[in-house]
């Protein structure tokens, strides 16, 4: 399905505010310490984009193409009416990622793209929550899946600088390749790699700590705001630190801001319509009679 479409189907899947289960949103709950107390554990893959990437980049993929694709996901999920909102969002997205010179080398460019549309629809608000969840008193726990496991080339090539993609979540914490052998040819060291995630995942169920219970080799760290650490799961399991801080601050303020002002210019727009609309009605009401037939 194009994006052109998607965007045309208005799909958004960010959380409902239903004035129930969801009263606010999210960021809002989280600055009001609603998660005191718990304990949380969030993360994603570390090419959790390529599911947007690599569908809709085009043979040969183009920069023009990405920004094509940006602008009508910011006209679908933002509802802009002023196009050059969507404009300046996206161009601002391309250009924040190198994104610049068209035609670009074709790895390089799904690289780039693929790395920001991990960070923005997946890495950044992961980070996000981890840091409004630490603020807010929860005990949080981050990680990124970041192993590259390989499929047979006659099933589903995996390009060169992919390494986790979005379904690769489903080897390790639900098993499948113990159901689908002939797909999932595992090494030994991603098969222990996949025993120990899960005794992680088990261990925080059970006792809210994913190092207390069965017997693991790495340490997780808890995350907190001076060390910013967290899990990366890869062969071998390492500990690492966050060290995005510039990407991190342009998906959570800048384009955010970018929206902002773009959903002014649609309201000043809005108004400005209404009003022309009025006073255009009331001049035609305001006639006499006479001057109607004249």
């Amino acid at each position: 399905m194009d994006a052109t479409l998607l965007a045309q189907q208005g799909i958004d899947w960010r959380p409902v505010i239903d004035g129930h289960f969801i009263p606010k949103d999210p960021r809002d709950l989280l600055r009001q310490n609603v998660t005191s107390g718990l304990r949380y554990m969030v993360g994603a893959t570390s090419h959790d984009g390529s599911i947007y990437t690599l569908p809709f980049a085009g043979i040969p993929p183009t920069v023009a193409r990405q920004l094509h694709l940006a602008k009508n996901y910011a006209l679908g999920e933002y509802r802009f009416t002023t196009e050059s909102a969507a404009i300046a969002f996206a161009r601002s997205t391309i250009t924040e990622y190198g994104l610049i010179q068209d035609p670009m080398d074709p790895l390089d460019l799904l690289t780039r793209a693929t790395q920001q549309n991990t960070d923005f629809l997946f890495g950044m608000p992961a980070e996000e929550s981890a840091r409004l969840n630490e603020v807010g008193g929860a005990t949080t726990y981050k990680y990124t899946l970041s192993v590259r496991y390989g499929y047979p080339l006659s099933y589903f090539p995996k390009a060169p600088s992919i390494r986790a993609e979005h379904f690769d979540t489903a080897i390790p914490f639900f098993g499948v390749f113990e159901e689908h052998p002939d797909v999932y040819s595992l090494t030994a060291e991603e098969m222990e790699l996949n025993r120990a995630i899960r005794r992680y995942v088990a261990n925080f169920a059970k006792n809210g700590n994913p190092n207390v219970g069965d017997p693991v080799t790495v340490q997780w760290p808890e995350y907190t705001a001076s060390s910013r650490q967290f899990m990366n799961l890869d062969t071998p399991t390492t500990v690492e630190t966050f060290d995005r801080e510039r990407q991190y601050l342009f998906a959570t303020e800048v384009l955010p801001a970018i929206v902002r002002v773009g959903k002014e210019a649609d309201e000043a727009r809005a108004l400005s319509s209404k009003g022309k609309k009025c006073k255009k009605k009331g001049s035609k009401m305001g006639k006499s009679p006479r001057s109607k037939k004249d």
